[in-house]
């Protein structure tokens, strides 16, 4: 008996752990600017009280087949709870939703979970009200009322304040967001729809390289563009040293500084990037989502929130051919002279992630592909290599100034 007990309350302590885990989170992290955010925080902290009785007053049973469905019915919640309080930790750690209740999964999970851990905890307690064994219609009718009770009132409240306070954040004029606009009531485009390149951009990218899961390179580019202006200015930390490159294009005609010597005229198509335009920004990843086979396995994963801009994440595999053309630090990864020929990683496998914004435009690419060393390297060792990168592009409907840099040359 003694062993059932610490089984039941071991079930017990893990629901009150996530349950608190998960509260603490919306308290600290939810803040989309409602008039009760910290009020929903405090909501959350409802279904503990249950937990915590369920631990000082464990469900078990004398009979084996009842005490292992008392049991089973704590590990089904925490079955139910684990992927929803990692869930909402990963959204919250994103930048938030503007509603913890989005889609009615996530209210029919959340439901469950604590209908779940309401009818455990009436469990233990029904025996302390109904102490009889032999009035098991009594403690069966006990236990009914009490999860079911405590399941409505744990939804009602936490549900009611929550839309309470998304109702109250949708009244208010939207605030202006770097990564897009910010009305509630726009949705992003489905994923399927070809996303739009903006009139302009701040351009941030980081690559890394890896063989064998240890570091052999580092790429980062800070740039700005307009239109189909450019400037950039990257570093690379990679298997030949350090090396550092400036690039400029206005108006058609391109040079750039390599390891701060003098400016060089460059042509177009630099590192044979996607795209008729000739960018080598954001230009080459709408490019590569526009492509002829973006059409194929295309995943919808989420709806994301980025500083008050809502964006629709999306994915599809490609191939490594297609990662060097789309990302310029890839290619420079791959090649510190930008020549380098994609086609030799098209054994490679991966997928490019990207988050579309309600004006139709990528304000986020992810690009991660893996193969064989040997095909970046040839004078590599190892049994796997792993190309990633991670893009932003912020203040896309801003003009911005794009500066010259020395001679240029068509």
């Amino acid at each position: 008996m003694a062993q059932r007990v610490l089984a039941a309350r071991l079930v017990a302590l893990i629901l009150l752990v996530l349950w608190t885990g998960l509260a603490v989170a919306i308290l600290v992290a939810y803040r989309p600017g409602g008039p009760a955010d910290a009020l929903v925080g405090l909501a959350a902290f409802l279904p503990c009280p249950l937990a915590a009785a369920a631990l000082v007053w464990p469900p078990v049973a004398r009979d084996g087949r009842a005490n292992l469905a008392m049991l089973w019915t704590g590990v089904v919640s925490v079955l139910l709870l684990a992927p929803l309080t990692v869930g909402v930790a990963q959204t919250l750690g994103a930048g938030g939703r503007q509603t913890l209740l989005p889609s009615l999964e996530v209210v029919y999970a959340a439901f469950l979970a604590l209908g779940t851990t309401a009818a455990y905890a009436a469990l233990g307690i029904a025996q302390r009200v109904v102490p009889d064994p032999a009035a098991a219609r009594r403690r069966v009718t006990a236990t009914t009322i009490l999860g079911i009770t405590a399941t409505l009132i744990g939804m009602a409240v936490f549900g009611g304040v929550a839309i309470a306070n998304e109702q109250g954040l949708r009244a208010r004029s939207p605030a202006s967001s770097a990564w897009g606009p910010t009305d509630p009531t726009r949705v992003p485009p489905p994923c399927d729809q070809p996303p739009t390149l903006g009139p302009g951009a701040l351009v941030t990218i980081d690559g890394t390289a890896t063989i064998d899961r240890q570091p052999v390179g580092t790429a980062a580019i800070r740039g700005v563009r307009d239109g189909t202006d450019e400037h950039w200015e990257g570093t690379l930390d990679g298997r030949s040293g350090r090396s550092s490159l400036e690039y400029a294009r206005v108006e058609a005609m391109a040079s750039w500084v390599a390891d701060d010597g003098p400016a060089e005229p460059r042509g177009p198509g630099l590192a044979t990037l996607l795209g008729d335009d000739g960018l080598t920004l954001d230009g080459p990843v709408v490019a590569a989502i526009e492509g002829p086979d973006s059409r194929q396995l295309i995943q919808t994963l989420a709806l994301t929130v980025f500083d008050g801009a809502q964006a629709r994440h999306c994915r599809r595999q490609i191939d490594g051919t297609t990662a060097l053309r789309t990302v310029v630090a890839l290619a420079w990864l791959v090649d510190r002279d930008l020549d380098a020929d994609p086609a030799r990683l098209g054994a490679w496998r991966g997928e490019v992630d990207w988050w579309v914004f309600t004006d139709g435009q990528v304000g986020r690419a992810e690009v991660i592909v893996s193969g064989y060393p040997g095909d970046a390297w040839p004078e590599s060792s190892g049994i796997s290599a792993t190309l990633q990168a991670t893009l932003t592009a912020t203040l896309r409907d801003v003009a911005h100034d794009v500066p010259t840099l020395g001679p240029a040359a068509p």
